[in-house]
């Protein structure tokens, strides 16, 4: 009878047992926050301002750069060598929490490979900022016609 009324776990397993699930609801919840929306390093939903207007595409850069100041937040660009034959690969990373990081087609130059990372942040933040997230790939994997320049 005696023992049918102990515990199956002592308490510090039990105690590890409730830190465990505490910690995994935690991840949880952070998890669909960040999956939600973008967000600042203050946790303040980041406000993106409406982008539609293809006109701006054709300067990229610049168009993004107008986009980021609005919505208070930076982009970084890196240039990584991509392969022997001279191409390049543009990296721009978005201060959003968490950080996200697009990478650009590979391309002959610079200029082409950071216009390409700058394009697809903002197909990024267009779908991100949308009540229904949702990336058009059509758009993403599309060629830049920079890339055909050489």
């Amino acid at each position: 009878m005696e023992e049918e009324t102990l515990s199956l776990l002592d308490k510090q397993d039990q105690s590890d047992l409730k830190e465990n699930k505490l910690e995994n609801e935690a991840t949880a919840r952070i998890s669909s926050k960040a999956l939600r929306g973008l967000w600042n390093r203050k946790g303040g939903k980041i406000r993106v301002p409406p982008i539609d207007n293809p006109d701006k595409v054709d300067n990229a850069c610049e168009y993004l750069q107008e986009i980021c100041d609005c919505a208070k937040i930076t982009v970084v660009y890196t240039y990584v060598p991509a392969n022997s034959q001279g191409m390049i690969c543009c990296f721009a990373e978005l201060s959003t929490l968490p950080p996200h990081v697009i990478k650009s087609q590979l391309s002959p130059n610079l200029a082409s490979a950071r216009k390409d990372a700058a394009r697809r942040c903002i197909l990024f933040l267009k779908a991100m900022s949308s009540t229904t997230p949702c990336l058009n790939y059509s758009e993403w994997f599309s060629a830049s016609p920079d890339n055909y320049l050489k």
